[in-house]
């Protein structure tokens, strides 16, 4: 079984996707008009909430493809020395919720689909924290060395 690293193609797409993700979520709230980033020559389209909305939903097929490519290994079933604990379930189920409540907004947007705007509230916040939540590990495991499987004393530099 391969290792739960990213291979070296897939990282790209990878962070260019999660980019895209972070950027047309934090667009569709709608801050970038509020707080004039919009009316910076370029960023135009950053107001744009339709377009911004398509993007965010083909990025989230790009990283949802390359995450079921990689599942056994992000979950730990490879050779090798295993990732922490707190990682290895910690960012599956951060993961796992973010896609629960991303098609949870995704079906309120249905027109067959009626819920009590407290519900919506709830998926929206949980949808927020939980985005939030998935930089969070992501910053850890690169600063602890758990990308690459391997821990690292602090202090100790990165090997590339």
């Amino acid at each position: 079984m391969s290792s739960a690293r990213l291979r070296s193609w897939e990282k790209w797409p990878a962070a260019a996707a999660v980019a895209v993700l972070a950027v047309s979520g934090l667009g569709q709230m709608p801050i970038f008009k509020r707080y004039y980033v919009a009316d910076l020559p370029g960023l135009a389209w950053t107001a744009d909430y339709y377009l911004l909305h398509t993007l965010h939903y083909l990025a989230a097929v790009v990283l949802l493809l390359l995450v079921t490519s990689r599942l056994p290994a992000w979950l730990g079933w490879w050779r090798g020395k295993p990732r922490p604990v707190w990682l290895r379930l910690g960012q599956p189920l951060i993961f796992l919720g973010l896609v629960a409540t991303g098609l949870a907004r995704t079906a309120k947007n249905l027109p067959e689909v009626s819920l009590s705007p407290e519900l919506v509230l709830a998926i929206d916040l949980g949808h927020l924290l939980l985005a939030m939540l998935f930089g969070l590990f992501a910053l850890l495991a690169l600063t602890w060395g758990a990308v690459g499987g391997k821990e690292r004393l602090p202090g100790e530099r990165r090997t590339i």
